[in-house]
């Protein structure tokens, strides 16, 4: 009895794809969904607020809204009073952790001062407005101006980062890192996946190619 044997042909592409099936391969692909699942869910509100406020911040001028303003007035304390009344010396570290301790304002812009006359001002720049302090000693009395901007103008400033600190600054690192490995977990399971893999790759390649040609299009350079 003679039997034949048939050839079973793998395509290219097919055989491509084979190291998907490896054992490496699948503990990369269960590290990925696990990483999929619980940073999806940790980064859901990060994920938000930066596309909602990128949003807002490319139309800028439709959440504006009218800026609050105000003067605030304290009495000077007598620390403070008596370590301005040296003329030589500017208590630099004094005032500014007063004003930490008591008033929430650190890191000033600037610091202006003549003693001589009894005058201090430190300029705070803060997300959505400002803070001006004025210390006046013949007065013995601490004016704060300040400014602060509508929920929405705030939110633009902490998406840029713009006067909201170390800590924040910190945030924001933080965020990319989580979305950053939130894109690859996602990339990874999708080599996983037969069945979406052609069309996922082919969107994913649109997705990259879609912002480099609209900035050469539409974009002014020089």
């Amino acid at each position: 009895m003679h039997t034949t044997t048939k050839s079973v042909s793998t395509s290219p592409t097919r055989q491509a794809w084979d190291w998907t099936k490896s054992d490496v391969a699948k503990r990369v692909f269960k590290i990925a969904r696990w990483l999929h699942i619980y940073l999806s869910t940790t980064a859901l509100a990060i994920v938000l607020f930066f596309s909602v406020t990128g949003f807002t911040l490319n139309h800028a001028n439709w959440f504006s809204g009218a800026a609050k303003t105000g003067i605030d007035t304290y009495t000077l304390p007598d620390e403070i009073s008596s370590a301005l009344s040296d003329p030589a010396v500017f208590p630099t570290a004094l005032v500014t952790e007063y004003l930490r301790r008591e008033h929430g304002l650190s890191h000033p812009r600037s610091i202006d001062h003549d003693l001589e006359l009894g005058e201090v001002s430190l300029d705070f720049p803060l997300p959505a407005g400002y803070a001006f302090v004025s210390i006046l000693v013949p007065d013995q009395i601490i004016e704060i101006e300040h400014q602060s901007g509508n929920l929405w103008v705030l939110m633009n400033d902490l998406h840029k980062g713009r006067h909201t600190g170390a800590a924040w600054s910190t945030f924001i690192d933080f965020s990319a890192v989580i979305m950053t490995l939130l894109a690859v977990a996602g990339i990874l399971i999708l080599f996983q996946l037969k069945k979406y893999r052609n069309w996922g790759l082919a969107l994913t390649i649109i997705g990259v190619l879609t912002p480099l040609i609209w900035y050469l299009l539409f974009v002014p350079n020089y």
